[in-house]
């Protein structure tokens, strides 16, 4: 399953969408392999929910997608 990222926030964080709309708490997030950041929260429990992470400066730009192995 990947998650994209949609927004970086002011803090350093990253508003993130995911493909599948499940609940991700403290998952890493992989970028070819290597990990590069981790889920923090879910929020906005509805259809399509949101979540919140922390991801490395490079791959932390809106439109990355990010993976979970």
């Amino acid at each position: 399953m990947s998650f994209k990222v949609v927004k970086k926030t002011v803090d350093g964080r990253v508003l993130l969408s995911r493909d599948v709309p499940q609940p991700a708490t403290k998952q890493p997030l992989y970028h070819r392999k290597k990990r590069v950041g981790v889920v923090e929260e879910t929020i906005g429990r509805v259809e399509s929910p949101f979540y919140v992470g922390r991801v490395d400066a490079p791959y932390s730009e809106p439109g990355t997608v990010l993976v979970e192995e």
